[in-house]
């Protein structure tokens, strides 16, 4: 019996993962990140400026990390400028981990935990993954593209967030101030404002965008070719421009006044409780919820304009 608890034992301590070695990079002061060559980064503020890499098998050969004017840099030696004009990067996420291969050779993986005492610009690339919490800033830059993800929380007071090719920033428990959101070619963004200056989105080419604003101000909405995009809380003045097949979903945010073109199959949906002044053109539709008391609309070639109350 005792000889085959110790066999159990054994079998139990064999089975336990192996601890990842770590290394620290001494690095300069900074106040952006750059990320890019499938590496998952983990952002905090902290009182100290620290980088340390971790890997399974402590092969450090391949991580490239350095600061140049303001600026850390997190990258991959293989995808150096010059290697990455005739690299082909594959990456794919396995249980959390990022599995990256260089021109189908396999390349060791990294997770890179930062902290600073201060952030104002996140960039994100290359299917990498950047993920950031306990940020109070002033104003904000988030960037990312190329299937990479940005995930951040904390607060601004301003937020520029930039989202392209397949790449995706969820910001849902990020409280900003004021705040502007591009995204196009299949980029997905969620995102939380509460403000008193104007909000403004411009999204196309099958992007997604979601965001939840709580304002006493006015929202722009620029939409087009087939994005998707949600509105919820309360505004003064929305005004929408929408066209090729763009859905903008706004029934849930209440808004004072609205001012709506749509065009080219476009859907548009909002509540309005004062004045509207829409135009529909070319197959698309606009449904007005909130009975508004002002109203001033044009259906032409098609287009449709449904008032509820």
């Amino acid at each position: 019996m005792k000889r085959a608890l110790i066999s159990l034992s054994a079998l139990s301590i064999a089975a336990l993962p192996a601890l990842a070695e770590t290394k620290d990079f001494p690095v300069g002061s900074f106040s952006n990140i750059d990320v890019n060559g499938g590496i998952k980064v983990l952002y905090e503020t902290g009182a100290e400026t620290t980088v340390i890499v971790e890997q399974a098998e402590g092969d450090f050969s391949d991580i490239s990390i350095e600061t140049d004017d303001g600026e850390l840099q997190i990258g991959r030696e293989s995808l150096g400028f010059l290697k990455s004009l005739r690299a082909n990067l594959h990456v794919d996420l396995v249980e959390g981990d990022l599995r990256v291969k260089v021109n189908g050779k396999r390349m060791p993986s990294y997770t890179v935990r930062v902290t600073s005492p201060s952030i104002s610009e996140l960039d994100v690339a290359q299917s990498s993954i950047l993920e950031a919490s306990g940020i109070d800033a002033g104003k904000i830059e988030l960037d990312a593209s190329s299937s990479a993800k940005l995930i951040v929380s904390g607060r601004a007071a301003s937020a520029d967030m930039d989202a392209s090719s397949s790449s995706s920033i969820d910001a849902s428990d990020f409280i900003v101030g004021a705040i502007s959101i591009e995204a196009t070619s299949s980029a997905d963004v969620i995102a939380h404002a509460v403000t008193n200056s104007r909000a403004r989105i411009d999204a196309s080419s099958s992007s997604d965008v979601k965001l939840v604003l709580e304002s006493t101000a006015d929202i722009d909405v620029d939409a087009s070719s087939s994005t998707d995009i949600v509105l919820t809380g309360t505004c003064d003045e929305i005004t929408v421009d929408a066209s090729s097949s763009a859905d903008v979903e706004a029934k849930d945010l209440l808004c004072k006044s609205a001012e709506i073109e749509a065009s080219s199959s476009a859907d548009v949906s909002v509540s309005v409780t004062e004045a509207l002044e829409a135009k529909a053109s070319s197959g698309a539709d606009i449904n007005v919820h909130g009975a508004p008391t002002q109203v001033d609309i044009t259906e032409s070639s098609g287009g449709d304009i449904s008032i509820k109350s």
